[in-house]
């Protein structure tokens, strides 16, 4: 993953869209935002519950097509994630 092009600690929010879903290297991600977050600042993830209906879409269908094929995250795989970033 590139660089954002933010100096570091000049964010106050990070909004990540279904973002680490499809993405190889989730905590390198993670990483960046932490790099360009403000000691105070937030991020907010959104992304599909692998515990509700899409999720269970998403088991009982084709994983070949999006959004389907990309990693849903549970919301203690998601603190993991964080922690292992700093976030």
């Amino acid at each position: 993953m590139d660089e954002l092009p933010f100096e570091c600690s000049s964010l106050d929010l990070v909004l990540l869209p279904h973002v680490l879903e499809f993405n190889a290297h989730p905590h390198q991600i993670l990483r960046e935002v932490e790099r360009v977050l403000r000691p105070e600042g937030n991020v907010i993830i959104s992304g599909f519950n692998p515990r509700s209906l899409w999720g269970a879409r998403r088991i009982l269908g084709s994983k070949t097509n999006f959004p389907w094929r990309g990693r849903f995250y549970c919301f203690v795989a998601l603190e993991g994630l964080a922690g292992i970033a700093g976030v």
